[in-house]
Formats: C-alpha cells, structure tokens, sequence
C-alpha cells in the first residue's frame, strides 16, 4: 500500500517542508515486511530545494521522515 503525505517542520525562523510517498508492505509468513519513502519535494520557506535536499540534508533528517511516515500511515 502506498500513501502520500507532507512532513513539515517548523520554527520561529524557518518552515521545511518534505512531500514524501511511503510504501508499505506487511509481508506474510514467507516475506518479511518491506517498506520505503520517497522524497517527491522538498521547500524551505515555500522554495523548492528538492536537489539540494538530496545533495546535503537527506541524511540527516531520512530517519525522521521513515518515522513520521510510519506513524501517519493509514492502516
């Protein structure tokens, strides 16, 4: 199953904003559960920084994006 959503973070000074698909897979007794995110977009204060997200800021805030994904999915 797939779902779309919007990871947002927000500050004082600053509003990130990730559009993201998630994949979910529960898996069965021979398969184990498969999931996956995508980055779709990503804006910092309404700019598009897609690319540069990719370049310098995926690894730093992936582990947040699987968790938020995980917690928001509609099961």
């Amino acid at each position: 199953m797939k779902y779309r959503g919007t990871y947002v973070l927000e500050s004082e000074h600053y509003a990130l904003e990730i559009d993201y698909e998630y994949y979910y897979d529960p898996g069965s007794w021979e398969y184990p559960p498969e999931e996956e995110v995508e980055v779709l977009k990503a804006r910092y204060n309404g700019v598009d920084f897609t690319q540069f997200y990719w370049e310098f800021v995926d690894d730093v805030i992936y582990d947040q994006l699987v968790e938020y994904a995980q917690n928001n999915f509609p099961y």
